[in-house]
């Protein structure tokens, strides 16, 4: 199995290299060292130390510590220069931490271009497939995990997880799912609750809510039980689908298994009722949400307003606003509308 996805991947990772290279976007150098994963994550080749110098890169590692926060690509194309500029060059850690920042600013370009600054440096992979996946380049996202299986190393779970969620941004829903039962045949990535829930989410954005169902079932039957993440989404989208009855079982199976909602399932069951004009349920969910000690946000009070009043209940959709106010909720525009 593992040869068969190291073949495919590899495959894969030669046709996007080849074919979409006019496009700009940078390819893998062949001499590449690269990132070896060890327990969660993943450690690092790091620079060798040096004693000679070893004040002048304390002082380098402990301006990044102390300037962790960095909110402009400005800020982070400043402190990588000055990084690369040291010999020996910082550890590994100190370029990862700066990537991590500007991938979470969701300056991928920035990251990818960063990446390249460090030649051979290596394959920061999971941040890198990350940023390829966020600029739709699925077909880059492979040609990294294509070299990592050329040089002989395996990625983990996070890994694949990313690559899923890449194809669900591109809408890729089938490849999602394919990747997803190679991991469940495959030995060494089984999927966790985040594969499960990242999936879930990706057959729900397509309204195939009985394969997000399926899912959910079958995560029942592994060691990483169904969380309020998976329930949440399906209740979501069967009331978007306005099968308000199947959300509500689904709600009480949820809480049955000692699994508490929290004001998104609420928001979502709440949603679903009022499009059907439901507006006595509503209230009831309301009043349970606080009950519960759960905060109803704007949206929660919005909805309910707004079904007042197409049921031409005026003075309740006034109260329920008046409730708002006393609880420091400030009504938008379109509550007011």
């Amino acid at each position: 199995m593992l040869k068969m996805m190291m073949r495919n991947i590899a495959a894969s990772a030669s046709f996007y290299c080849s074919s979409r290279r006019w496009r700009g976007m940078p390819c893998l150098h062949t001499n590449s060292t690269v990132v070896v994963f060890a327990n969660n994550y993943f450690a690092f080749f790091h620079s060798q130390p040096s004693k000679r110098i070893k004040s002048t890169r304390t002082q380098l590692e402990q301006a990044v510590i102390n300037s962790p926060n960095i909110t402009t690509v400005e800020d982070a194309f400043n402190v990588f220069d000055r990084m690369l500029q040291k010999r020996p060059l910082p550890s590994l850690v100190r370029f990862t931490q700066i990537l991590t920042q500007v991938a979470k600013l969701k300056h991928y370009s920035a990251v990818i271009s960063l990446y390249n600054q460090m030649g051979a440096w290596g394959i920061l992979i999971t941040i890198l497939i990350n940023c390829y996946c966020h600029l739709n380049q699925i077909g880059f996202s492979l040609s990294v995990l294509g070299k990592f299986f050329k040089l002989g190393l395996e990625p983990n779970v996070l890994t694949f997880n990313t690559l899923i969620n890449g194809y669900l941004l591109e809408h890729r829903v089938p490849e999602a799912a394919a990747l997803f039962h190679k991991m469940m045949r495959a030995g060494n990535w089984k999927p966790n609750v985040v594969t499960f829930g990242t999936l879930i989410m990706g057959f729900c954005m397509r309204g195939n809510n009985c394969a997000a169902i399926q899912l959910l079932r079958k995560m029942e039957e592994r060691p990483c039980k169904p969380d309020l993440v998976a329930y949440s989404r399906i209740i979501d989208s069967l009331c978007k689908d306005t099968q308000v009855v199947d959300a509500l079982n689904l709600f009480s199976e949820m809480i049955s298994k000692g699994i508490a909602p929290n004001v998104i399932t609420y928001n979502s069951l709440m949603n679903g009722v009022c499009k059907l004009g439901e507006w006595k349920e509503a209230t009831r969910l309301l009043n349970e949400t606080v009950s519960k000690n759960i905060v109803p946000d704007v949206f929660a009070f919005k909805v309910l307003v707004d079904t007042l009043c197409k049921e031409g209940m005026v003075v309740e959709a006034e109260g329920v606003v008046e409730m708002m106010i006393q609880r420091d909720i400030e009504p938008d525009m379109v509550t007011y509308n």
